[in-house]
């Protein structure tokens, strides 16, 4: 979740199942070469349950010095070209487990 002094980068809206959901891109101030990606709904972070039970909190991060290494038939992305990858691996997974 972004704290108070978060940047908000992005923010994306979604619905899924009648539920709006929020997708938002952030830099925390303390770790400004790391764009972190979290769900909320309401304001409240959104948990899946994964087909073997295990129960996460979404929540991604790209560092902008490094490469993002998507499955082999994805291309490579870098830093904030990897930011809108990531807001859509985010949203498919709570169309996908909720």
């Amino acid at each position: 979740m972004p704290s108070a002094n978060s940047e908000i980068f992005q923010t994306q809206t979604f619905v899924h199942k009648e539920t709006t959901y929020v997708v938002t891109a952030f830099i925390e101030p303390d770790n400004p070469m790391t764009i972190k990606v979290d769900v909320t709904q309401e304001g409240i972070p959104v948990v899946i349950t994964y087909p073997d039970k295990m129960m996460v909190t979404l929540s991604y991060q790209v560092d902008l010095v490094t490469k993002f290494e998507p499955k082999p038939e994805e291309e490579d992305l870098k830093g904030i070209d990897a930011v809108d990858h990531l807001m859509k691996i985010a949203e498919d997974e709570v169309r996908r487990f909720v």
